[in-house]
């Protein structure tokens, strides 16, 4: 049995930085100053926006810690962190946003329901961990598989994090199983945030890494992982990937606006390298990577 629990009150969250802009206390929701976007180029842990669900998990031994890998696979299997560890590791530099990222300036044109995020509930970070196509190769799935021998054609995470939104179930979001065997998306199970082991708020011991998507992909708190036939109905599913692309986000350089609807029907995916915030808007740089992992839903690119 797993030794990472979800505690039933907030008796035991972790202390965070003080200049955190919060938005709701319990869950805690954070984000930091507009100002610390711009300090510098990676975004430091403590002024990483927090984005929970419930209480903070508590790991009580790392020993015991195993994350579950079962489903519609041949050889399911438990992993500790040290059969992740001996896995090659892999770093990414990616930027997460919530997808609720803005929601107070949207809520002036009409009432959004969400935690009320002004413009910083997004971060760049160099995240260290094992790719999860090579994890999935220990079970069984090849890479580049878009259906598994036994018909899954999905990837999904379940946390730890109890969710209201969940009815007090745990948390949990997928991606198909083309992107997580992908070796270019880089999907990963990361350890590692900013060359440090992750702290309690970002996910220790175990979280995902789904560049190039709203964060909401990237759960934290691993328990287990799931290889299923559809798409997990979670709460953030609202439209399926024209709601985990950015595809209604404009995307402003200098005076120029593009619309990355028309980027990804192109066949590329875009993916946020560095965020820069003025009293103008945001700037984003962007890096282009190859979209053959979207080429399993082509109806959804319409």
């Amino acid at each position: 049995m797993s030794s990472l629990r979800a505690p039933s009150n907030y008796s035991e969250e972790p202390p965070r930085h003080p200049s955190l802009v919060v938005n709701s206390q319990e869950p805690f929701n954070a984000e930091p100053p507009r100002s610390a976007l711009i300090a510098s180029y990676v975004t430091p842990v403590d002024l990483f926006y927090k984005r929970n669900h419930g209480p903070i998990p508590v790991l009580d031994d790392i020993e015991r810690y195993r994350v579950t890998i079962s489903g519609l696979v041949e050889k399911p299997h438990d992993l500790s962190m040290a059969d992740i560890r001996k896995l090659s590791k892999h770093t990414v530099t990616a930027t997460l946003q919530c997808a609720g990222n803005r929601r107070t300036a949207m809520s002036k044109v009409k009432p959004v329901k969400g935690v009320g995020w002004d413009v910083s509930a997004i971060g760049n970070a160099i995240w260290g961990g094992a790719k999860l196509a090579d994890v999935l190769e220990l079970v069984g799935i090849s890479k580049l598989t878009s259906v598994s021998p036994l018909g899954g054609k999905h990837v999904e995470f379940v946390s730890v994090d109890m969710c209201k939104e969940e009815k007090g179930g745990p948390y949990k979001s997928s991606i198909p199983l083309l992107q997580a065997t992908n070796l270019d998306a880089e999907v990963i199970l990361a350890y590692e945030m900013n060359g440090e082991p992750l702290n309690r708020d970002h996910g220790y011991p175990l979280r995902v890494i789904v560049p190039g998507v709203i964060g909401a992909r990237s759960v934290k708190w691993l328990s287990s992982i799931n290889i299923i036939e559809n798409e997990c109905q979670c709460l953030e599913v609202v439209g399926g990937l024209s709601e985990w692309m950015y595809l209604s986000m404009e995307v402003r350089h200098g005076r120029k606006q593009s619309d990355t609807r028309r980027v990804l029907k192109s066949h590329m995916l875009l993916m946020i390298q560095v965020v820069v915030t003025s009293g103008h808007g945001c700037c984003l740089r962007l890096k282009q990577m190859s979209l053959a992992l979207l080429k399993s839903s082509p109806k959804q690119l319409i």
